[in-house]
């Protein structure tokens, strides 16, 4: 702005350089009220309000040229655990690199030359560890994608902490583009956070593209939340039991129990479709505790008719995750009056690989404590064998995908083989779950499957319909006795 600048002693020259100090003030302090008002603090990054502003205008040009715009929604996978287990300092300090090599990498020559129908693009950090990139003046969808992987490139690289932790982050991000998908600011950015959403339920670590289906998908899955947490204030949800064959004994000595949960606008809804939910909304832990703790009453009304029987969870990785699980599991069993010897957990081989190192010490202060440990799906996942030596394992249980098309299928004959010989090498037991014909229950038999469980044995039933024939006591310590296996999160027969 214009300075007077007066030279000289008398009055008029002083009152002329106060004002200059004045207005030079004033013009730090809107400066400074302005790098607040749109600039996050942590990262330097524009802000949710500056992207407001940049998009409207975006939008008008557009408008007025007949250009395309296209808005990606970027959301960390699991930045939550990085909180939990190491610190919000360390989730800050993690949140400052990522910004700074996506603005690297979005503003990087090569790729503004090699990309030119991308005339500008803007990175904006909406709050926690969301951001959003604004491409403005599209000639062309087609290199948005490219954008994309290069982005999640980026990511791959670790972050390696003061602490001396390397944290491996990934991200997934949702595309929505102007004018094919949304025409206002606030339904583009709705829709790429969808978009972002179909990303995570895909696997995580990848881009998708808005479509209307996928908004009808999300906009269901959203009146399912919000009947979710009705369903857990008014304790909606049951627990069926369907039974499973001891070989050795050929009588039923165990039972697995299934969720269930039948809304009253919604009908009966199948756990592969609310769980994902479930977890995504962190509703898990408390629908996984009203599991855990439905699970101690019915050890114990079976306790009352002189069956002692042992329980298997099959836990979420939510669950698993948490820091305190171990100690908030035991303490609620312990609760319930139900020894842990009378629980086992079933992981899949994906919780567990997670982070393999890290969650041995979590499964053997879980063995330590009473509990029995499984892992579910076998054969399903990408567990190493030379880390599956190391967990402190009671069983595998063998998915059923690999026991439909026995005796037909000489690949699924095969590795059901493999898998039962490689268990009992371990001195681990084996289930077979999926069973519905004689001829698959001859098989497996003959391979040395020690569980059978299916259709053929029976369907899912309330508990107070389950017949429990010939059940014989367990005590504790008895290695020898068949274990009874209770899936009340997950799975489904």
């Amino acid at each position: 702005g214009y300075r007077l600048n007066a030279k000289g002693n008398d009055d008029l020259a002083f009152l002329a350089n106060s004002f200059d100090s004045m207005a030079q003030q004033l013009q730090n302090k809107e400066q400074a009220l302005y790098q607040q008002a749109h600039f996050d603090s942590l990262t330097g990054l524009p802000n949710r309000r500056k992207f407001h502003q940049n998009i409207d205008q975006a939008l008008s040009l557009a408008k007025r040229s007949n250009r395309l715009i296209a808005v990606m929604f970027i959301d960390l996978d699991n930045f939550k655990r990085v909180n939990d287990s190491l610190g919000h300092s360390a989730g800050d300090a993690l949140l400052v690199d990522i910004s700074k090599r996506l603005t690297e990498c979005v503003r990087s020559s090569d790729l503004l030359g090699l990309y030119a129908d991308v005339c500008e693009l803007d990175m904006f950090r909406l709050g926690g560890d969301e951001f959003v990139i604004l491409l403005q003046d599209l000639r062309s969808v087609r290199n948005v994608a490219t954008i994309a992987d290069r982005i999640l490139a980026t990511l791959a690289t670790p972050t390696m902490m003061e602490s001396g932790h390397e944290i491996h982050v990934s991200a997934s991000i949702g595309i929505s583009t102007y004018p094919s998908d949304a025409k206002d600011t606030d339904n583009l950015l709705k829709n790429a956070d969808i978009a972002m959403y179909h990303s995570k339920e895909g696997g995580k670590n990848s881009y998708t593209f808005y479509s209307e289906s996928m908004n009808k998908k999300v906009t269901r899955q959203i009146e399912m939340e919000r009947k979710l947490r009705k369903a857990i204030e008014v304790n909606a949800f049951q627990l069926h039991y369907q039974s499973q064959l001891d070989v050795a004994s050929n009588t039923m000595k165990s039972v697995e129990a299934l969720l269930r949960w039948n809304d009253e606008d919604l009908g009966m809804v199948p756990p592969s479709e609310f769980i994902p939910i479930a977890e995504e909304s962190n509703l898990i832990i408390p629908i996984g505790d009203w599991v855990i703790e439905s699970v101690c009453k019915q050890i114990n009304l079976w306790r009352e008719q002189s069956l002692d029987i042992r329980v298997a969870i099959n836990l979420s990785s939510v669950q698993f995750n948490n820091p305190d699980f171990s100690t908030h599991l035991f303490n609620l069993v312990q609760h319930h009056g139900v020894s842990p010897h009378f629980i086992i957990l079933e992981l899949t081989e994906s919780i567990i690989m997670e982070n393999s190192d890290g969650n041995i010490q979590v499964l053997h202060r879980l063995k330590k404590m009473g509990f029995g440990l499984s892992i579910d799906d076998f054969g399903t996942g990408y567990s190493s064998l030379n880390y599956l030596k190391l967990f402190p394992l009671d069983e595998l249980k063998i998915d059923r995908s690999f026991v439909d098309d026995i005796p037909h299928d000489r690949n699924d004959m095969a590795i059901c083989s493999a898998i039962i010989a490689m268990a009992n090498e371990l001195g681990l037991k084996v289930v077979a779950e999926g069973v519905e014909n004689a001829a698959q229950q001859k098989h497996l038999i003959s391979l040395g499957c020690n569980r059978l469980q299916g259709y053929l044995f029976g369907k899912p039933v309330a508990a107070d319909k389950l017949e429990i024939k010939n059940a014989q006591s367990w005590s504790e310590g008895d290695t020898d006795t068949e274990l009874l296996f209770i899936d009340g999160l997950l799975c489904d027969t």
